[in-house]
C-alpha cells in the first residue's frame, strides 16, 4: 500500500484527510504537528506523499516540507489551507510535485491528486 503522511493540528481535518487517502487505496500515518512529522520522517522510510496543513503552531507545513525536501524527500506534496499569507503561498508554489488546496472547498480533491501524482492506484474502469 502506498503510504501517505497526513499532518494537521486540527483533529477533525486530520481524520477527514486520512479517510480520503485511505479511500484512494493508501495507508496513512496521521500526526498533529510539523515538528513531530520531521522526527517521523527521520525515523521511517519516506512516504509516497505528504498531505499537510500549511499553517500550524510550532512548525508550519511549508517549513516541514522544505526540511523534508532538503533531506532528500522527492514525493508528492499536498498543502491544505484555509488561510495563508502571500509568502507561504509563494513558497508552496516553488515546490516540485506540490499542490495547494483550500480546506473549505477542495479537500475532496485529495484522492484525485494522489492518483494524478502516481501515488494512489487509478480508479477501476
Amino acid at each position: 500500500w502506498p503510504m501517505v503522511l497526513v499532518v494537521d493540528d486540527d483533529k477533525v481535518l486530520r481524520g477527514l484527510v486520512s479517510g480520503l487517502a485511505r479511500a484512494a487505496g493508501c495507508a496513512c500515518e496521521a500526526l498533529a504537528d510539523g515538528l513531530e512529522a520531521v522526527q517521523w520522517l527521520r525515523d521511517h522510510p519516506p512516504p509516497d506523499a505528504i498531505v499537510a496543513d500549511l499553517l500550524m503552531p510550532g512548525l508550519d507545513g511549508l517549513s516541514m516540507v522544505t526540511a523534508a525536501r532538503r533531506a532528500g524527500y522527492d514525493g508528492a506534496v499536498i498543502l491544505c489551507t484555509s488561510v495563508a499569507t502571500d509568502k507561504l503561498r509563494a513558497g508552496a508554489a516553488q515546490l516540485q510535485r506540490a499542490w495547494t488546496l483550500d480546506k473549505a472547498t477542495e479537500l475532496y480533491l485529495v484522492p484525485e491528486i494522489l492518483r494524478r501524482a502516481g501515488v494512489a492506484p487509478p480508479l477501476a474502469a
